[in-house]
């Protein structure tokens, strides 16, 4: 009768014993590291604990961090992006306090401006628009004549942009981006921004 390699391993190692000696240091070894063992583990999971705990609270602050810086060009860009779309308005209103209303869902108030760029367009409608991964307000502007058509965008500023070594609202800043003049400015604790084709 033939056996295949399986049995015959079986079979070869089934004949080894154990004296007792044997047997009695492999049980006080096992006795041994299961008295050490909880230890252990319990201060690999301290350690690995306050680890997660110190990298986690590392990424919060660099996303917190990220989340509050203000690039200048990035919203110029995203604002003409947004203006080449000519989106239709959502809510049309003639007036910052006509239309306010209708912009419930941002984190700050519509606020009306003091510029005299501003003033020489009304104010047809307006829509909900993203910059700067904020949700902001897109008002569609017209002159009288309503041949030139601008979009003034308002967007909440983050509560440390002041902390920045040079801040680039204190003055209008003038970008040109894909065809458009992009002017941004801060006014009344809100970022403002103007758009039209040149």
């Amino acid at each position: 009768m033939t056996t295949n390699l399986e049995e015959s391993t079986d079979k070869y190692f089934k004949s080894f014993n154990l004296t007792t000696s044997q047997m009695s240091e492999l049980k006080a070894l096992e006795e041994s590291y299961t008295m050490t063992k909880p230890f252990f583990n319990n201060k690999i999971r301290w350690v690995w604990s306050l680890s997660a705990i110190v990298a986690g609270l590392f990424i919060v602050f660099v996303t917190l961090q990220e989340k509050e810086e203000i690039s200048p060009d990035v919203i110029a860009n995203e604002i003409a992006y947004n203006h080449n779309k000519t989106l239709s308005v959502e809510f049309k209103g003639n007036s910052i306090n006509e239309i306010k209303p209708h912009f419930s869902k941002l984190d700050f108030n519509l606020v009306p401006s003091d510029r005299n760029r501003i003033s020489n367009f009304h104010i047809v409608g307006g829509r909900y628009i993203s910059i700067n991964k904020r949700l902001a307000a897109q008002l569609q502007l017209k002159k009288q004549d309503n041949k030139d058509i601008a979009t003034w965008y308002q967007l909440p500023l983050p509560v440390n942009h002041r902390l920045l070594a040079v801040d680039p609202f204190k003055k209008d800043l003038e970008v040109y981006s894909n065809g458009v003049k992009v002017i941004i400015w801060e006014e009344k604790g809100v970022l403002h921004g103007l758009a039209r084709k040149q």
